[in-house]
């Protein structure tokens, strides 16, 4: 099995944050950091635990904070997925506020 894969909250002096970003490249998701008056930047990352580590030896300035494990997360809303055929085969409509739309 791969390595979990953690949610990482970064905290930085911007160009301290910005300098990470550019050299590492880690996986946002959807985020982006967010910058405070004072200068300071944030920005949730995914990352395992050895790029963690790696991080913060390379990048001592950037604060980092743990705030889960994304993979046991997904795990989770993934037993929340339903496993059987909910449209019987094509025999059972779908409902809801879509419209079917020629093609």
């Amino acid at each position: 099995m791969a390595d979990a894969i953690l949610r990482v909250r970064l905290v930085a002096p911007s160009e301290a944050l910005l300098a990470l970003l550019k050299s590492e490249g880690p996986d946002l998701g959807c985020g982006a950091p967010r910058v405070s008056p004072d200068g300071t930047a944030a920005v949730d990352a995914y990352l395992t635990e050895a790029q963690r580590k790696r991080l913060e030896k390379e990048h001592p300035r950037v604060k980092q904070t743990v705030l889960g494990d994304a993979t046991a997360v997904g795990q989770e809303r993934q037993a929340e997925v339903g496993k059987g055929d909910r449209f019987q085969g094509g025999k059972v409509r779908p409902t809801g506020a879509g419209k079917k739309v020629p093609r």
